[in-house]
């Protein structure tokens, strides 16, 4: 899996933090595409967001869909 970009928002503590969220852009070959993860979190199969932290997560992935746009063409 090719990862062509990586932010990681944290909201309380620091990066290994449960809030921390992980967002990346990958490309397996068909196409790049959005993956948000948890990663210190004890259940990873989904994502919690509090409306607060929507903001910089929102902003993080408006910018990865653009960056997206912008190599597409």
């Amino acid at each position: 899996m090719n990862v062509i970009t990586q932010a990681v928002t944290v909201s309380r503590g620091g990066i290994l933090d449960d809030s921390a969220i992980v967002i990346e852009v990958h490309d397996l070959g068909g196409g790049e595409f959005v993956k948000i993860s948890q990663p210190a979190a004890e259940e990873t199969n989904w994502v919690g967001i509090d409306a607060d932290e929507w903001p910089t997560i929102r902003a993080q992935i408006n910018k990865m869909f653009a960056d997206i746009k912008r190599r597409d063409g």
